[in-house]
């Protein structure tokens, strides 16, 4: 198990990972949403009731626009002095 490259579970590389030596060097950052698999858990929630559940595809993606919306998101907070 050492000897395999990446731990799926966190993906970090094995070897560093169950280094004794680094036990005090891992350190995270703050979680995030991940928006797309907030969009695509709600997707598949809305079909959990159904006979076959497994059997839907759930395609997302940004809405039309996105870029313009995001654009004057960003110019706003510019104005505010944001960062």
């Amino acid at each position: 198990m050492y000897e395999a490259d990446v731990d799926p579970s966190h993906g970090q590389l094995r070897s560093l990972a169950m280094d004794p030596d680094l036990a005090d060097e891992w350190t995270h950052v703050s979680p995030v949403i991940d928006y797309a698999a907030q969009a695509f858990a709600i997707s598949t929630d809305s079909k959990n009731s159904e006979k076959h559940p497994e059997v839907w595809r759930h395609a997302i993606g940004l809405k039309e626009g996105w870029e313009a919306r995001r654009a004057a998101r960003a110019a706003a907070r510019e104005a505010m002095g944001g960062d």
